[in-house]
C-alpha cells in the first residue's frame, strides 16, 4: 500500500469508528431515557393510548403485519450482506482466485462491454457472452488442457491487476504456453500474453450486472469497516429496541391491570399525571401543564412517595368515578 492510501485507510476507519461510537452513545442514551420515563409513569398516557388503538382489529393486524415486513427486511438485509461482505473479503486475499472451484469477481472496465466491429471472429463463431462494466461474474478454476481459443479468462497482467479478456490465439514461446487476448471491444490485442499461471479463472457465462459495485466496493479497505460499522449499528439497534419494547410491555400490563377491566375505552377514561418535588420545607406540585402550587411542610414531616400517578375511571356519571392510585417510584429518604 501506498503512503496516501495508508493515510486514507485510518482516517476512513477513524471516521468511520468515530461515527458508530457517538452514534451508539446517542441511540443508547435515548433508549435509557425511555424506559426510565416509561418505569416513571411519564409515558403512561401514550401507553394507554397505543393499547386503546391495538383493541381495534384493523390496527391490530395493520401493526402485526408492519412489525413482520420489518423483522423480514431486517433478516434479509443479514443473510444478503454477511455473505456479501465475507465473499468480498475472501476473494480479496485469496487474489480473486476460485475458492472451491468457483467464485465471483467485479468487473473494473468495459472492454467485455460490447462488440467492436473490427473483431468478426466474434460474430463469425456467434460469441455473445458479453457482459459491461461494473458486472459481477462467475468464474471457475482454469484446467490447462481444457482451456482453448474464444474462451474468456480473467489473469494478472505484470502489475499484478485482474485483466478479464477473450484468449484469441494460443501460441507456444521457447516451450511454453502463451495466450494472446483481446477485450471484446477492443480493436487490438493485450501487450502481455499470459502463461497458465497468470490465469486466475475461466467465465462460466453467467454474469449479474452491475452488482460488481458493491463487491468492489467491500474489496476495499475502507468498504469493509463501513459494512462492518453498519452491521454492528444494526445489530446494536436491535438488541436495544427489545429492551424498550420489553419495558413498555411490562408497563402496559401493570396499567391494565389497576385498572381493572379489560372492556375500556378512551371516552370512559381519562388520566392525570402529578409530580411533587420537596425542597426546604415545601412542596412544590406540577402536572403536565405545569406548576400547580407551594405547600409548606410540617417539620419533620417527609412523605414516602415522591410521585404518584394518579387514574381516574369512569362509568359516565360525575358521582361515580373511581380513582386508583399507582406507586411509579418509591424514595426511603431519610434526610431533610
Amino acid at each position: 500500500m501506498s503512503t496516501i492510501e495508508v493515510i486514507s485507510l485510518i482516517a476512513t476507519f477513524g471516521g468511520v469508528v468515530c461515527f458508530a461510537t457517538v452514534f451508539t452513545i446517542l441511540y443508547r442514551s435515548y433508549a435509557h431515557s425511555t424506559i426510565a420515563q416509561t418505569q416513571s409513569g411519564k409515558r403512561d398516557i401514550e401507553l394507554i393510548d397505543k393499547a386503546l388503538n391495538e383493541k381495534n382489529e384493523s390496527v391490530k393486524k395493520r401493526r402485526k403485519v408492519i412489525k413482520i415486513i420489518k423483522k423480514t427486511l431486517f433478516i434479509i438485509f443479514l443473510i444478503i450482506a454477511i455473505p456479501v461482505l465475507a465473499l468480498a473479503v475472501i476473494n480479496k486475499f485469496a487474489g480473486d482466485k476460485p475458492v472451491l472451484g468457483a467464485s465471483l469477481i467485479a468487473v473494473a472496465t468495459g472492454s467485455m462491454s460490447y462488440k467492436n466491429t473490427t473483431n468478426e471472429y466474434l460474430n463469425e463463431n456467434n460469441l455473445n457472452d458479453q457482459f459491461g462494466q461494473y458486472a459481477l461474474i462467475a468464474i471457475k478454476k482454469a484446467d490447462k488442457s481444457k482451456l482453448k481459443k474464444y474462451d474468456v479468462i480473467v489473469y494478472k497482467n505484470t502489475s499484478g491487476q485482474n485483466i478479464i479478456h477473450r484468449i484469441v490465439d494460443i501460441k507456444i514461446v521457447d516451450g511454453k504456453t502463451r495466450y494472446v487476448t483481446r477485450g471484446d471491444a477492443n480493436n487490438a490485442d493485450d501487450s502481455y500474453n499470459p502463461y497458465f499461471s497468470d490465469v486466475v479463472g475461466v467465465y462460466t457465462g453467467v454474469n449479474i450486472p452491475l452488482a460488481g459495485i458493491v463487491v468492489m466496493f467491500l474489496q476495499s479497505y475502507p468498504g469493509i469497516i463501513t459494512a462492518l460499522s453498519v452491521i454492528y449499528c444494526l445489530l446494536m439497534i436491535d438488541a436495544t429496541y427489545k429492551k424498550i419494547d420489553k419495558c413498555e410491555s411490562e408497563r402496559t400490563e401493570l396499567l391494565l391491570k389497576a385498572i381493572e377491566s379489560d372492556d375500556f375505552s378512551a371516552n370512559a377514561m381519562r388520566a392525570e399525571y402529578s409530580e411533587v418535588i420537596y425542597y426546604r420545607g415545601y412542596a412544590y406540585s406540577f402536572n403536565e401543564k405545569g406548576f400547580i402550587d407551594k405547600t409548606e411542610m410540617e417539620q419533620g414531616s417527609l412523605p414516602q412517595d415522591e410521585t404518584l400517578l394518579k387514574k381516574v375511571k369512569s362509568d359516565g356519571e360525575q358521582t361515580a368515578e373511581k380513582e386508583i392510585i399507582i406507586k411509579t417510584r418509591k424514595d426511603e429518604a431519610d434526610e431533610q
